[in-house]
């Protein structure tokens, strides 16, 4: 009769799961992250491949289509034939003036010097602007983002701060992605030497010694 100490189990067993705070943490910061690349690619570099701005609406003329706080993100135009009516345009009221202005396109005149012109006006304004002439027009509207202009608007270096988070946030992010991965492929140490032999040693016939192996203890009976 022979009998062998138990053996040590092997190592490397199965990674416990995170728990549910864990997981929730996790897919909270994926969405933020999400979020906040979507809103760099839409406010910066989609306008930036079409020559285009993003700009924050101060004033509710534009009322229900733009509100204020809005983000109207504009693209440039060759002028007047790029324009029909209905369109929501940015102008230069005045040279000297860098504001814009973003309005909608209401009708077309000819000024008194025989040059076509453009009626502009608010939604939300009862008249329109003055007209305009093609070499004050500067863009037409392509897209608005909601709200976020409340944000770039809290500072005159609000957009830049805004900007300069955003990229430090998705470094972090992309750093926190890449340890998690690396720890989730690290490879489970291998079991011992001892171990193993003991795991392949052959159990002995009966009324035979079993054969000693490394890391084992074995007691026969004759």
């Amino acid at each position: 009769m022979s009998a062998s100490a138990p053996t040590t189990p092997a190592r490397g067993g199965h990674r416990a799961k995170p728990g549910p705070a864990r997981r929730a943490i996790s897919w909270l910061a994926t969405g933020v992250m999400v979020v906040l690349l979507a809103l760099a690619v839409a406010l910066a570099v989609i306008p930036s491949l079409n020559h285009g701005k993003a700009l924050t609406v101060l004033t509710g003329s534009m009322q229900p289509a733009l509100n204020p706080g809005d983000v109207a993100v504009v693209f440039a135009v060759d002028g007047f034939d790029d324009i029909e009516l209905g369109d929501v345009v940015t102008y230069m009221p005045n040279p000297d003036d860098p504001t814009l202005v973003t309005h909608r396109a209401v009708a077309w005149t000819t000024g008194v010097d025989g040059e076509r012109r453009l009626v502009v006006q608010g939604d939300a304004n009862n008249t329109p602007d003055d007209p305009i002439k093609e070499v004050q027009l500067k863009a037409k509207l392509a897209y608005t983002v909601p709200w976020v202009g409340n944000v770039l608007k809290l500072s005159p270096q609000g957009r830049s701060k805004a900007m300069l988070g955003l990229g430090v946030g998705l470094l972090c992010y992309a750093g926190v992605v890449f340890l998690v991965s690396l720890r989730r492929t690290k490879p489970a140490p291998p079991a011992s030497l001892a171990e193993a032999s003991t795991q392949a040693a052959p159990a002995a016939p009966p009324g035979l010694s079993t054969p000693v192996a490394a890391g084992s203890v074995t007691h026969t009976t004759m």
